[in-house]
């Protein structure tokens, strides 16, 4: 697991609330704090802003939550994907959104940039890269061993057996997570049908790291 992150450590950007974060590896991230889409005003300009960088899509798909607050986490994944894609230069107005066969969206007029995004209690997160990636941010879960036996593959139950931690529980669930979207596949792959414990057996490395009470880990190739 990388090292704790703190605000030292974070480089702020140009949209509101968004901060880059390098994990462990070197690896960058962007994270969008949620609640200061709550001020009066900041959802609007969080749509007005992700409208001028042509992710009309994104707000299409913030529009579909009724709850304010899950509304605001899809925004701020939406602000942080602006970001990154700000830091490669890509401002154009005029790219869209498409989704992949298992619902992994993608860039089509810029086939070589690859994204991930998730969100989860206070950020919405983007990683980026030149080759495929895959990212999950997960608010610390409480160690549930009976969900863990339904999910996880046997071998990482019997290694949460031997060390029963909420921490260790999530570190295992954003691996899970961050391999499918990697992978491209979704959840049409059972998550008891893989182990993370072995990175190399899965030709992949876990870039990992921490923000508050949230846990963070980008896959990709080794």
């Amino acid at each position: 697991m990388g090292v704790r992150k703190s605000e030292r450590d974070m480089m702020p950007t140009q949209f509101p609330g968004v901060t880059q974060l390098c994990l462990g590896q070197g690896t960058p991230v962007w994270l969008c704090d949620a609640d200061v889409l709550s001020e009066p005003g900041a959802e609007t300009e969080a749509v007005q802003a992700l409208e001028r960088c042509g992710l009309q899509e994104r707000v299409a798909t913030a529009d579909r939550y009724k709850r304010a607050p899950v509304r605001h986490l899809s925004l701020a994944a939406g602000l942080a994907l602006a970001a990154a894609l700000s830091a490669e230069g890509i401002r154009s107005a005029h790219f869209s959104l498409a989704t992949g066969p298992c619902g992994k969206p993608f860039l089509p007029d810029y086939p070589h940039i690859h994204f991930s995004l998730s969100h989860s209690g206070h950020y919405g997160l983007c990683a980026l890269g030149r080759e495929e990636i895959g990212a999950d941010i997960q608010r610390l879960h409480h160690c549930d061993l009976p969900l863990a036996e339904r999910f996880f593959h046997p071998a990482e139950t019997a290694a949460l057996r031997q060390n029963p931690t909420d921490r260790y529980f999530t570190t295992l669930w954003t691996r899970k997570e961050a391999w499918l979207k990697w992978r491209g596949v979704g959840l049409t792959e059972e998550m008891s049908s893989f182990s993370v414990l072995d990175p190399v057996a899965l030709h992949c490395r876990f870039d990992e790291g921490d923000l508050d009470d949230h846990l963070i880990c980008v896959c990709r190739a080794p």
